[in-house]
């Protein structure tokens, strides 16, 4: 006899051992509690008897928002389009070791990701900055790191 005989064989075996459940009858009490309980005064603790939070509606992402992405929301409405001082990253002159490319940061370090000398490259040559010490792209382009001094949170 072949194993997968003997493994069809115990299942079918256990398969006809198994009792059938019958469902419990559903009670109508239980749902006319809830209707009567809905209609009638607020369920203790339910934001809608104690005015707290947002009630009958989806809040939206500025209601939601906490912390730097609040923060960040709240630069957006005011009308900056920057609010972390990243725009200058993207766009420059080549960095040399006299004027190297200045990149701006809230930290000590900073990844940075350089296209070298074709920008419709797909290709991306990616490498750390440190504060205090330039840093060269294998094409020659020469990086340093900017402290930002805003406030972050997170």
């Amino acid at each position: 006899m072949s194993l997968f005989a003997s493994v069809v064989r115990q299942s079918a075996r256990a398969a006809r051992s198994v009792r059938t459940l019958r469902a419990a009858p559903v009670s109508a009490r239980a749902l006319t509690t809830s209707v009567l309980r809905a209609a009638s005064d607020p369920i203790p603790g339910d934001s809608k008897s104690t005015e707290l939070g947002v009630t009958g509606k989806i809040p939206d992402v500025h209601e939601q928002a906490t912390g730097i992405e609040r923060k960040e929301l709240n630069e957006l409405l005011k009308g900056n389009d920057d609010p972390f001082g990243l725009a200058g990253a993207k766009e420059g002159e080549w960095g040399t070791w006299e004027n190297p490319r200045m990149v701006p940061s809230h930290f000590d370090n900073r990844l940075v990701g350089c296209l070298c000398t074709d920008p419709d490259s797909e290709t991306i040559a990616y490498f750390d900055v440190k504060l205090g010490e330039p840093n060269t792209c294998p094409c020659g382009q020469v990086f340093a790191l900017e402290k930002v001094e805003a406030e972050v949170t997170h």
